[in-house]
């Protein structure tokens, strides 16, 4: 990206707000935030008295991409008021959101309904943060409120993000009613994620079927009721599920997680074998798991649902692509440096744990990414209260 950008200075190209805006959020999309550093720092020769409404949102949003949300915060308050508009509340209650500020999230959330900038984004957005503090209902409360208050018709993500917020905290009835009242893949996908939460495999059979009628080739399902058979004993559901997998050459979604250091992305997979200092890593793996037992950490082998034994359970999970992830970077940043992973699925109750214990043991800042939201680790604990 940032090559891309000094090749076009050498061609004598003008720099303006597309093109600008381009860059970052390339820059933001790829959570490179060494390439958005350098594009930050040209940027600001230019001083930040000439950035218009496009300049400023797109780095505000970029550095939260990135995992720097006290950046973004920073911007946001230095962005002078009368550039600020809708999309710049909505990122920052985004940031609010996704990192459990919920006290923040529920004022900003005021302040917008007096500018009425209030959208089905924002709703959508505080909605979910409500949901990940185990609030359903508020989450609740402003889904009924959405049509006579704000004008505006819930939509598929808002019907999901309800059956999630039901979900998580137990409420499987409320959640199975609503995703029967609004079907989707979506909507049905997350109450078997909370299937497996919960350990209900009975109702897990019963959701399953309900996606595999709308796309019977959709990998999750097939993968989220073999954990939920896994869970709870049901060996023989398990291998049958898998069976129809293979059957239909149905191929689960690996694992993978990734870090950025100085510009270069490290990719890491389950299982990984590839990557060019994979021994180094193992080595050293070893000696932190050893570390942390040493302080408390035990490994929660319940999160393994295959039928195997106990200690390839315990090598199963030191195999998952965040544990590696995380080792590199313990390897190759700084110790003042958060440490930051992305990963493509949800992360393990496990691996969870896991980093918790290796904040502390370490004294490291841990930010982590998963498919649902950002966990932030310090001193052992996370900022999401174990709510992942």
């Amino acid at each position: 990206m940032y090559k891309l950008f000094e090749t076009l200075k050498t061609k004598d190209i003008r720099f303006n707000e597309p093109i600008w805006g381009t860059m970052l959020s390339l820059c933001g999309m790829n959570e490179n935030i060494y390439y958005l550093k350098l594009l930050h720092k040209e940027l600001l020769l230019q001083g930040e008295q000439n950035f218009s409404s496009i300049i400023w949102n797109n780095l505000i949003i970029s550095y939260y991409y990135c995992g720097y949300y006290e950046n973004s915060i920073e911007l946001y308050s230095r962005m002078p008021n009368d550039l600020k508009n809708r999309r710049s509340y909505n990122q920052l209650l985004l940031i609010y959101s996704n990192y459990r500020m919920i006290s923040r999230a529920c004022e900003l959330f005021k302040e917008m309904e007096t500018k009425k900038f209030i959208n089905e984004i924002s709703i959508a957005i505080m909605m979910h943060a409500y949901s990940h503090v185990l609030c359903p209902e508020q989450s609740f409360a402003l889904y009924k409120s959405m049509e006579d208050k704000y004008g505006i018709k819930p939509s598929d993500k808002h019907h999901t993000i309800l059956v999630d917020a039901f979900g998580r905290f137990g409420m499987l009835d409320e959640a199975e009613k609503y995703a029967q009242l609004y079907p989707s893949l979506i909507s049905w996908s997350t109450l078997l994620g909370a299937c497996r939460l919960w350990h209900d495999a009975s109702r897990a059979k019963r959701v399953a079927s309900h996606i595999i009628s709308i796309n019977k080739e959709f990998a999750p399902s097939y993968v989220l009721l073999g954990n939920v058979f896994g869970l709870t004993g049901n060996w023989m559901e398990q291998k049958e599920t898998f069976d129809k997998m293979k059957k239909n050459q149905i191929k689960k979604t690996p694992g993978k997680s990734w870090l950025v250091i100085n510009g270069i992305t490290h990719e890491f997979l389950a299982h990984e074998s590839e990557h060019p200092e994979i021994h180094k890593i193992n080595i050293l793996s070893k000696k932190i798991v050893q570390n942390l037992q040493k302080h408390g950490y035990n490994p929660n082998i319940s999160w393994v649902s295959k039928n195997i034994s106990n200690d390839l359970k315990i090598k199963d999970l030191c195999e998952h692509s965040e544990r590696y992830a995380l080792v590199y970077a313990l390897m190759n940043l700084p110790q003042d440096e958060p440490l930051i992973i992305f990963k493509n699925l949800r992360v393990c109750g496990d691996c969870h744990e896991f980093t918790k214990y290796f904040s502390f043991v370490y004294n490291k800042e841990i930010r982590l990414r998963d498919a649902a939201v950002w966990h932030i680790f310090k001193n052992g604990k996370c900022a999401c209260n174990d709510n992942y």
